[in-house]
């Protein structure tokens, strides 16, 4: 039988962190800190083959409610959690979607996986664009109702004692619409000259994207300062 070790780590107040374990509590001077990012790249989709500009990004903003850190560590597996809600804007310089402290060591085929929910009345997920169909600038609007499960990948990473980590998981926006053709977009409901898109909205767009979003297997940077 597999041994886990699941540790939560989650922020009360302005005061910092409680972390507990099954065992023992990992807190403490020393213990690395990490911080869990979710950033947007490629702006851009290609639409099925059509110039990547067709589709550009402007605005990416999520609801982040649960981080998961998994991993092996000499042999064991073992999972970290955060689970402070975050309104994360993807393009923005500082995403933050969680934190969390991991003894220092080496982690091996580390998986970040970020669970985004609505709250407040706020989609999990809103992404904001322009679509160029025949010199024609379109708005588009993509706005998930439904919890999102984002994952980024690692193939291992090292912390070190006292130290202080960035890990983002990198959202491909690129292959967000993959499935979907430049004719699809063209051809679906307006609304006020803009294309919105969620789950009673082109919905069978939606269902695309939101398929998309749960399967993709994001890459992972790890940086220390």
């Amino acid at each position: 039988m597999k041994q886990f070790i699941i540790i939560t780590a989650a922020f009360v107040l302005s005061a910092g962190f409680v972390s507990c374990s099954k065992s023992d509590n990992p807190g403490g001077n020393g213990q690395p800190q990490v911080a869990s990012m979710l950033t947007g790249t490629n702006r851009s989709s290609s639409l099925g083959g059509i110039s990547k500009d067709s589709l550009t990004w402007s605005s990416a903003k999520a609801q982040a409610t649960l981080v998961k850190f998994e991993a092996k560590s000499a042999g064991q597996e073992i999972e970290y959690k955060s689970n402070q809600q975050r309104s994360i804007d993807l393009f923005s310089s500082d995403p933050l979607a969680g934190n969390f402290q991991l003894p220092a060591g080496t982690y091996d085929e580390v998986e970040l996986k970020t669970i985004l929910s609505p709250i407040g009345g706020q989609p999990s997920l809103e992404l904001k664009g322009s679509f160029i169909n025949g010199g024609t600038t379109i708005p588009v609007v993509f706005q998930s109702s439904a919890s999102l499960e984002v994952k980024g990948e690692k193939k291992n990473i090292t912390v070190d004692p006292g130290s202080a980590y960035d890990i983002s998981t990198l959202v491909d926006l690129s292959l967000v619409f993959r499935g979907i053709s430049a004719t699809d977009l063209a051809s679906a409901t307006r609304t006020n000259g803009e294309i919105r898109i969620s789950n009673t909205e082109n919905s069978k767009l939606y269902n695309i994207i939101t398929n998309n979003l749960n399967n993709l297997k994001d890459e992972c940077e790890i940086h220390r300062h």
